[in-house]
């Protein structure tokens, strides 16, 4: 072998090791939920705190990471699209324009698909209504779990011992919802959809419906946002049987048969 040939193997595994350090780096904020001071990165992944900095120079250049006011860490833009790519490999993510249109045109709302991940629900594609209400919600935005209606519509049916990120935490959705949980899944099952008001945001109700699979596992929720006093009496119910109905339909376009 040449001392090319050497240096070239030598390269090739350096190389390879760096993405996979790079990974476990973005792996431990992912996996906090929340900005992270160096101290902690390193901490998570057992390196030095001068190496994983190395490394965080370069994945916030590379828009990978970011670096707050505070100094901390998160999970960057760049890596955010990266994430929501590969969820739009999901049959779910492919078909859910469709469905969302009709949920906002049959609602007169803005219309939201959320995803299952380790931080809770996170939000995939929004269809605007043109009704005029304030929100920070964007493709990426991970909602907690027992505030948001789309959290209480996974809880419901996903097991009690499921685990969430909180805050650089891990809790089962058990340890979430305490004693409510029992009842919040029977009211949500019953119901066939979850619902917040003034919760989440302020002035803004919510409402989302489970979608499930071939398997009758919840894969997504399909959710519309509306101002308070928009679903009030008979319109709330108007509302919430057309995001059933349509739930219903995006889960039978991907196998669901109820049974």
């Amino acid at each position: 072998m040449s001392a090319d040939d050497h240096d070239t193997g030598e390269n090739q595994r350096a190389g390879i090791q760096s993405v996979e350090v790079a990974a476990a780096i973005l792996d431990a904020m992912t996996r906090a939920g929340a900005p992270q001071q160096l101290k902690n990165i390193a901490a998570a992944t057992a390196m030095p705190p001068g190496k994983v900095h190395r490394y965080l120079v370069s994945l916030v250049r590379s828009g990978l990471a970011v670096q707050d006011a505070r100094g901390d860490y998160a999970i960057g833009p760049r890596a955010i699209a990266l994430g929501l790519a590969g969820l739009r490999t999901l049959s779910p993510v492919k078909l859910a324009p469709e469905f969302l249109r009709r949920l906002r045109d049959d609602t007169g709302e803005t219309s939201v698909l959320m995803l299952w991940s380790e931080n809770g629900p996170v939000v995939v594609d929004i269809e605007e209504s043109a009704q005029p209400i304030f929100m920070n919600i964007r493709p990426g935005s991970a909602l907690p779990v027992e505030r948001s209606a789309a959290g209480r519509a996974f809880a419901a049916h996903l097991p009690a011992a499921t685990a969430v990120n909180l805050n650089g935490r891990r809790a089962s959705l058990a340890d979430i919802f305490g004693g409510g949980l029992e009842q919040m899944t029977s009211q949500v099952r019953s119901d066939g959809y979850a619902s917040v008001r003034g919760v989440l945001l302020q002035g803004i109700a919510a409402m989302a419906a489970p979608v499930f699979d071939h398997r009758g596992g919840i894969v997504a929720t399909l959710a519309f946002l509306a101002r308070e006093q928009d679903v009030e009496g008979e319109r709330a119910g108007h509302k919430a049987a057309a995001l059933t109905k349509i739930a219903g339909e995006f889960s039978a376009r991907i196998g669901f048969t109820g049974a």
